[in-house]
């Protein structure tokens, strides 16, 4: 959490946020660490928590099958 602690509040000095949306690993256990930081600015997990990268990936990658598709399709 110390590291944590550092981080935000190097955050907070530089751009002065009125709210931090975490992800990662810190948002998968984030009951252990967010209640131990002591910061003015809100911080709170990302909904998706820990999925955020693996769902964002997956949403680009049937984009980009469906962008495919069409692109074949006008060429018939």
């Amino acid at each position: 959490a110390q590291r944590l602690q550092k981080y935000y509040s190097h955050l907070e000095f530089l751009f002065s946020p009125t709210l931090f949306v975490v992800g990662g690993g810190v948002s998968k256990s984030y009951q252990e660490f967010l209640p131990l930081l002591s910061l003015t600015t809100a911080i709170v997990p990302a909904e998706l928590r820990n999925n955020a990268g693996i769902l964002g990936a997956a949403a680009l990658a049937v984009e980009k099958v469906a962008d495919t598709k069409k692109a074949a399709a006008k060429k018939k």
